[in-house]
C-alpha cells in the first residue's frame, strides 16, 4: 500500500506452517477469526481466504495465467516419447482419482500403475508423492503421475504446476510418463522441461477437460 501496489499475483511454492510456527499477530488473529473453518482446511480454502483478506483491504489479486498464457500446459503430447494406446484407460482411471481428491481439498495429483492408484499426493507436495510411489512400485516402468486442477478451484492461486524439477525427479524414479489437465495447469520452463522428459524417454502429456484421451493419443 505504501508504494502504491493495487495489483497482485501469487506464484511460487510457499510451504504451509504450523499455526504454532506462525506465530500470528493481531492483525493475523484477526484474519484466522474471519476465514474460521477455512484458516483449517486444504490449500484452496486457505489461499481464498487469504486472496479475499487482500481484496477486502483494496487490493485486486491476479491469476498468473491472465499475465502469462504461455505458461498455461497445451494439449496433446508434448514429448517425442509418446505413450502407447494402453495407457489411455490407466490416464482416465488416475484424473477421475486425481479430481475426487482434489474435491476433498487435499490434494492435485495421483500416482498409477497399470490401472491401479498407487499413492495420492498429501500436503507433502508432488515431490513426496513421487518417491513414495516409487518405493511402492512393483514395476517403476508403469508409472504414470497425474495432475489436474481441484474442482471448484479458485484459479487465481495454486494452479497445478509441473516443470524441470519434477520431470527429472519422474525420471529419476523410473516412471513411464506425466499427464497433467491442459489448460487448467502450468507447465513452467517448458523447454527444458520436455527435453528432460525426452532424454529420460518419459512422455508428458497435456490432458484437456473433459478428457477425450484416446482422441489426443491418436
Amino acid at each position: 500500500k505504501r508504494e502504491a501496489v493495487r495489483d497482485l499475483v501469487m506464484v511460487g511454492p510457499v510451504k504451509r506452517p504450523s499455526l504454532i510456527a506462525a506465530m500470528p499477530d493481531i492483525r493475523g488473529l484477526k484474519f484466522l477469526l474471519r476465514a474460521g473453518r477455512r484458516a483449517f482446511g486444504g490449500d484452496n480454502s486457505i489461499l481464498s481466504a487469504i486472496a479475499g483478506e487482500l481484496e477486502a483491504e483494496g487490493l485486486r489479486v491476479i491469476g498468473i495465467d491472465s499475465l502469462l498464457k504461455e505458461l498455461l500446459t497445451p494439449p496433446g503430447v508434448l514429448t517425442f516419447t509418446t505413450p502407447t494406446n494402453d495407457v489411455e484407460k490407466s490416464i482416465q482411471v488416475g484424473l477421475e482419482e486425481a479430481r475426487k481428491l482434489g474435491s476433498q481439498d487435499i490434494g492435485q495429483a495421483v500416482v498409477i500403475e497399470g490401472v491401479n492408484i498407487l499413492a495420492r499426493e498429501t500436503r507433502e507436495g508432488t515431490g513426496d508423492l513421487i518417491r513414495r510411489a516409487s518405493g511402492l512400485a512393483r514395476d517403476k516402468r508403469n508409472l504414470i503421475l497425474v495432475k489436474a486442477k481441484k474442482p471448484g478451484q479458485d484459479r487465481r492461486i495454486d494452479l497445478p504446476t509441473m516443470g524441470l524439477e519434477t520431470v527429472q525427479l519422474a525420471a529419476e524414479n523410473g516412471f513411464s510418463g506425466i499427464a497433467i489437465e491442459a489448460g487448467h495447469s502450468l507447465l513452467v520452463d517448458k523447454e527444458r522441461a520436455i527435453a528432460a522428459a525426452d532424454a529420460a524417454n518419459l512422455f508428458i502429456i497435456g490432458i484437456e477437460p473433459p478428457s477425450n484421451v484416446s482422441m489426443i493419443l491418436n
